[in-house]
């Protein structure tokens, strides 16, 4: 299995693509790299290579103490370490869109993705942390304000093997217990003072219907990052890699493409 030994944790990671630039891709709370296989695959046919990974609190990475938000972006520059990454693109989705921010104010990256995120706490929705439940209907109606009605309506039988699939996880897995570990290290997070050191060019993709990240918070990253330009696909919510798959790695193709070196 590809596993890094970090500080007080093992990193599973995955790689697609056998040349061309770095494309990092940091996924959002709760969810693992699983979500980007498609997309990491769409990014090495267009001539890229692709490196993801489980963040701290998901997936098969493990912990084995409390962790801090700075040590979930350092994870990256280890595997940065490892692969030999001097320069790279870096797509964040939601909570890694803010770990992204981290890591484009601290270090020359090609290009910045920023996906239904935000910059601060306080763009959150505190229905984003609420328990999940212990009942497939505890977890239908929280993850019911990832998507828009319209979407669940016409794709039940996805959001259904979600919900399951997260109730799996909560009875077997820990799952709960690593959602509240996630949801410790991003308190009080806070990256609005970081935004005007971003210098590289910056993408921000939103939903119009988000309800966990609002739309104001996209705005305010297109006027507070330097070289930003915003998207925004109109009536999708937050799980834009459901939602609109397809429109999502459009735009992260085009853009690595019109920034590739």
């Amino acid at each position: 299995m590809p596993f890094l030994d970090v500080p007080n944790a093992q990193l599973y990671f995955e790689t697609n693509g056998e040349s061309g630039p770095w494309i990092t891709l940091i996924n959002g709370h709760t969810r693992s790299s699983k979500d980007f296989r498609l997309l990491a695959r769409n990014l090495a046919e267009a001539g890229f290579q692709c490196l993801t990974f489980d963040n701290r609190g998901s997936g098969q990475t493990k912990t084995v103490v409390a962790y801090t938000f700075a040590e979930m972006a350092q994870d990256v520059y280890a595997l940065w370490d490892k692969f030999g990454i001097k320069r790279s693109f870096v797509v964040g989705i939601s909570m890694g869109g803010m770990i992204a921010e981290i890591i484009a104010s601290e270090r020359d990256i090609s290009g910045l993705v920023l996906i239904s995120t935000g910059a601060r706490q306080q763009d959150l929705n505190p229905l984003g942390s609420a328990p999940w439940g212990s009942t497939l209907e505890d977890v239908s109606s929280r993850m019911s304000h990832y998507f828009t009605s319209g979407f669940a309506s016409r794709n039940k039988f996805l959001v259904d093997a979600m919900n399951k699939q997260i109730l799996l996880a909560i009875q077997n897995d820990g799952f709960e217990e690593r959602a509240l570990e996630q949801r410790a290290a991003i308190e009080g997070i806070d990256n609005q003072a970081l935004l005007e050191r971003i210098k590289c060019p910056t993408l921000i993709i939103h939903g119009s219907e988000d309800q966990i990240i609002r739309i104001e918070a996209a705005h305010n990253l297109n006027v507070s990052i330097p070289n930003a330009e915003l998207r925004i696909i109109e009536g999708a919510g937050h799980l834009l890699l459901a939602e609109d798959s397809k429109t999502l790695a459009k735009s992260v193709v085009d853009f690595c493409q019109a920034h590739r070196i």
